[in-house]
């Protein structure tokens, strides 16, 4: 039996005596009491589905936050991870420093050079020394000083580790 157009097939909440009505309606070839009919029943449908779809959707609103169990992990997650991660990111910055005050030793160590080409001996005055532009931030000293060799040394404040440079014994030492 072929379905008369704009018929819809009846939901579940549709009252029988409603169907009923539809099926008479269009076995008598009155189609637009077929419509009426089941613009009725959707009426009725509307009114029974109604309150469960206002109690599905609260239901729905009330469990999209987190629990507090699943907030706690998250957080031990986090902190766990933060263990980790600040010693690690610290000891990486103690590295840099400690390569910029070695940077700062390299480059006193070239001047020194520079300047006992140009006078035959070392200097302990950093004044002495030829224009060079050591790193900002970096302790260094000239220990000694005297015709055939010099000893110096460099520490960054926030480094881990003092470099010195020994030329009498062939430059850096650890």
């Amino acid at each position: 039996m072929a379905t008369p157009p704009g018929f819809r097939e009846p939901a579940r909440a549709i009252a029988v005596d409603d169907l009923a009505r539809a099926l008479h309606y269009i076995g008598s070839g009155r189609e637009g009491k077929v419509e009426a009919a089941m613009q009725s029943a959707m009426l009725e449908e509307e009114l029974v589905r109604a309150p469960s779809r206002k109690r599905a959707a609260a239901a729905a609103r009330s469990r999209a936050g987190f629990t507090v169990i699943e907030l706690l992990i998250v957080v031990a997650i986090v902190g766990i991870l933060a263990a980790i991660a600040i010693p690690a990111f610290s000891a990486y910055r103690a590295d840099a420093f400690n390569a910029h005050s070695l940077a700062g030793l390299n480059s006193l160590a070239k001047a020194e050079e520079a300047y006992f080409a140009s006078h035959g001996s070392y200097t302990s005055a950093m004044a002495n020394l030829p224009p060079y532009y050591p790193p900002d931030g970096i302790t260094l000293t000239i220990d000694s000083a005297d015709r055939f060799a010099f000893e110096a040394s460099a520490r960054h404040p926030q480094g881990d580790h003092t470099y010195r440079w020994d030329s009498d014994a062939g430059g850096l030492q650890p």
